[in-house]
């Protein structure tokens, strides 16, 4: 009897909770988030789609290719381990970002946890990235980019860049 009461409890509060549409980022949606549709899935999901190397096909432009992409490059490489490196510069400077990563509980934004030396101790800002796509070989992201590298000068409000997988 206890646990027919407790079953129909849990099962009347699901159901109020999915009538209401909670936002994604509710932790009370988790609990009505049906099995195989979770949004635990769909982090599990992304951050393995995104692990491994990825190269900007596009600083300077919108989508166009551009002289200045050619001596310009940003390229990420997302680790198993939950690191990252982000590497930007041209043929005249380089700069090397490194730092931890993880996907948002929404599943929409990659967080960027900036390490001065790589390391968790050393974490000295925090950054993020929506993700706008994401497949086997495509990854579009808008973020905002500071890259004060000779003269090629990028100095981006919140847009879009596009990837590919290496």
């Amino acid at each position: 009897m206890k646990t027919n009461l407790v079953l129909s409890l849990m099962l009347f509060v699901t159901l109020q909770l999915t009538a209401i549409n909670l936002p994604a980022n509710s932790e009370l949606a988790y609990i009505a988030a049906p099995n195989g549709n979770s949004l635990t899935t769909k982090v599990e999901k992304a951050t393995k789609l995104l692990t491994g190397k990825w190269v900007n096909t596009s600083i300077f432009s919108k989508g166009k290719k551009d002289k200045r992409s050619a001596r310009t490059y940003l390229k990420y490489q997302f680790k198993k381990d939950g690191t990252y490196v982000k590497l930007m510069g041209n043929r005249s400077k380089e700069v090397l970002e490194r730092g931890f990563w993880r996907i948002s509980d929404d599943g929409a934004y990659i967080l960027f946890y900036v390490s001065e030396d790589g390391t968790a101790e050393k974490i000295n800002a925090t950054q993020f990235a929506k993700i706008t796509k994401l497949t086997n070989n495509n990854m579009k992201i808008a973020f905002a980019l500071d890259l004060p590298v000779c003269g090629d000068k990028v100095n981006s409000s919140f847009r879009e860049f596009s990837f590919d997988r290496k």
